[in-house]
């Protein structure tokens, strides 16, 4: 005969037994269906967007330090120049191919994207932004002027970002005022033609 204690011990083990078996069910539910509303992808298109935004920030950086570089150096040798930044930077070909492909953009484009951040930022000369900013500015501008394919909230969203982390949180607002500026002055264009 079994005695009361031993009971409710035994039935607390099957308890335990049935919750894990709950659990293990519930769990089996949930990922079929999240493979089911993923269209039984197991790799979500928000997953593989997130990484393409991630390599565009890396290009993004890699920008920055270039046009920084350059901004003390030599503007004219974008080929050499090119070769020996990347010598010793990122592998990965999308990261190089698109940060690549804004530099040579912004450099070749730099009277003209010059010319728009003096007349969007009033009161401050081009010479008296940081070089951060002002090169953080530079392929923002670059990009929201003949970059097309990327929207302009992601443009601002990255350069101020970037910003955060490579200047200062007033330099952040600095940028967001500017670039915020020149989309609607681009909106505005758009709506007139």
């Amino acid at each position: 005969m079994v005695n009361r204690e031993e009971g409710e011990s035994v039935n607390r083990i099957l308890n335990s037994k049935i919750k894990y078996k709950n659990a293990k069910l519930w769990n089996s539910l949930f990922l079929n269906f999240a493979f089911c509303i993923l269209n039984f992808s197991p790799i979500h298109p928000f997953t593989v967007s997130f990484a393409v935004s991630m390599k565009r920030r890396k290009a993004r950086e890699y920008v920055l330090q270039f046009l920084f570089q350059s901004d003390f150096g030599n503007k004219s040798a974008i080929t050499s120049s090119l070769k020996q930044f990347w010598a010793d930077k990122e592998k990965d070909a999308e990261v190089k191919k698109f940060a690549t492909e804004i530099i040579k953009g912004a450099l070749s484009n730099l009277d003209e994207i010059d010319s728009v951040i003096n007349k969007s930022a009033e009161h401050w000369a081009m010479q008296r932004m940081a070089a951060v900013d002002r090169n953080i500015l530079r392929f923002a501008v670059y990009e929201l002027l003949h970059r097309k394919d990327i929207p302009e909230a992601v443009t601002m969203n990255e350069a101020i970002e970037i910003a955060k982390k490579y200047s200062t949180a007033e330099s952040a607002a600095f940028i967001n005022g500017i670039l915020d500026k020149i989309a609607r002055g681009i909106t505005s264009q758009q709506k007139k033609a």
